[in-house]
């Protein structure tokens, strides 16, 4: 029987925008299966969390704006959620 661990999380591009991270590994080798990143640019884009459900990969997080100053806009932030179908 084959068993995939899922991970969510994020990253920084060159540019300096985060974006959500869903990566699998294999549970016995831990060898990467496949990733995805989800954001868009001048953003912060962060998945906090991951569950299956119905056999489907659901994460959940953030997306953040950054204002005039380059700064993360706490104000005008917004519910991320990204679903796979592994």
């Amino acid at each position: 029987m084959h068993h995939e661990v899922a991970v969510a999380g994020s990253g920084t591009n060159a540019f300096g925008d985060r974006f959500g991270l869903v990566r699998t590994y294999d549970e016995k080798t831990g060898t990467l299966l496949w990733h995805d990143e989800v954001g868009m640019a001048g953003r912060h884009d962060d998945l906090l969390a991951i569950v299956a459900v119905r056999g489907m990969l659901v994460a959940v997080g953030t997306s953040t704006p950054r204002d005039a100053n380059g700064q993360m806009d706490l104000s005008s932030a917004d519910a991320l959620i990204a679903a796979y179908v592994p």
